[in-house]
């Protein structure tokens, strides 16, 4: 499904099923909360991960398991979440993060393995005197010298957080207080963290309408590394590495990478391009960083749909030169590529962009297109 640009059901599933635990937090006691806490002896009405790390059978013990996906969603939660401090009754001290620092038993763990209030909620952690809160922590011995400096160092970090008369806990995202479950956030940060996502100015060229669906194809192929190049048919055993040179300079081995950007006929290509809109840059070797920087060439708004059209139609125009030249022996001849790719743009320009601009003869007839940048 990730090849559409839909993305991954099975991930967006995941997204939102954690999404149940942000509403066990936020609603008020409600029926089929009262049910999942009578089922799991949960305490509270702001459910902890490490209270939900207790459940073992059911459906929401899929939030606490160690599958890879779940501890990254999980983790994402668990930065990015801060409980907002009410009166405490449902706020662990040691174990929830209810202050900017972070969860307290991780910043102080010798503090926290000497604490008789491990599991204690914030409204046991002290009393009201008056208006003013004071803080009342008990350890199983007394403290030693570097003891009592960690105590003070928490002291200063809670001082300011104490708990608030007269309003509840509730749950934050990144200092602001959000409304609603910050589904794309959380989206945006796993497809980060799985080094797989598209940049949108890239998902934005693949599915232009100005981009012919047969180049819209190969495009994605490219970026994905997954054209059917020599070193991948080399791998699979179905050629012989002696077979896998690359057809235009055979002199390396045929990759993506190579036979797109870095060999010497696809590099000239690209230059001649170049220098035919006015321009000039020292290019990436990889599709996206190259596709990224190829875009950012061009910061004009009207030319920006040409520009995206000539990238997807140098990338195709390879790609099917190569397949010419594999298996129909055609003979590589710079000039003439760059003169049918330059006749090609506009075809493309002017059939799927309905342009009087770049037309087929206009371009022939052109030895240059200065663009402003």
């Amino acid at each position: 499904m990730g090849g559409l640009g839909v993305g991954n059901i099975l991930h967006k599933n995941l997204i939102l099923l954690f999404k149940w635990w942000w509403r066990f937090s936020e609603s008020d006691n409600t029926l089929w909360k009262r049910i999942i806490k009578s089922v799991h002896d949960i305490k509270g009405d702001k459910a902890s991960m490490d209270t939900f790390r207790n459940i073992k059978t059911g459906t929401w013990s899929s939030l606490t398991c160690n599958e890879p996906d779940i501890v990254k969603v999980r983790s994402i939660l668990e930065d990015g979440m801060v409980l907002r401090v009410g009166d405490c009754s449902s706020i662990q001290f040691w174990h929830d993060r209810w202050c900017e620092a972070g969860v307290l038993k991780s910043i102080f763990p010798r503090l926290f393995a000497i604490s008789l209030q491990k599991n204690s909620e914030i409204s046991h952690m002290g009393e009201w005197a008056g208006s003013t809160w004071c803080w009342k922590l008990d350890w199983r011995r007394p403290l030693y010298d570097w003891e009592s400096e960690e105590v003070r160092v928490l002291h200063q970090i809670i001082a300011q957080n104490g708990p608030k008369r007269y309003r509840e806990d509730g749950l934050l995202w990144k200092n602001a207080e959000v409304a609603a479950y910050p589904t794309k956030y959380i989206k945006d940060k796993f497809n980060e963290s799985l080094g797989s996502s598209l940049p949108k100015n890239i998902l934005s060229i693949v599915w232009q309408k100005f981009i012919p669906p047969r180049a819209k194809l190969t495009l994605w192929l490219a970026n994905k590394e997954k054209l059917k190049t020599a070193d991948y048919l080399v791998e699979k055993g179905i050629i012989a590495p002696q077979n896998a040179w690359c057809p235009f300079c055979r002199s390396e081995l045929e990759s993506n990478s190579h036979i797109l950007f870095t060999c010497r006929f696809a590099w000239r290509s690209w230059m001649e391009i170049l220098k035919w809109w006015g321009l000039s840059a020292s290019l990436h070797s990889k599709f996206p960083d190259f596709s990224t920087q190829w875009l950012g060439l061009v910061n004009v708004r009207e030319h920006k749909d040409i520009w995206a059209l000539t990238l997807g139609c140098v990338i195709w125009s390879l790609w099917y030169e190569r397949n010419k030249i594999k298996f129909e022996s055609k003979t590589p001849n710079l000039q003439n590529f760059v003169t049918s790719l330059k006749i090609r743009i506009g075809i493309w320009a002017k059939e799927i962009m309905g342009s009087s601009t770049y037309t087929p003869n206009v371009i022939y007839n052109a030895d240059t297109f200065i663009l402003q940048t």
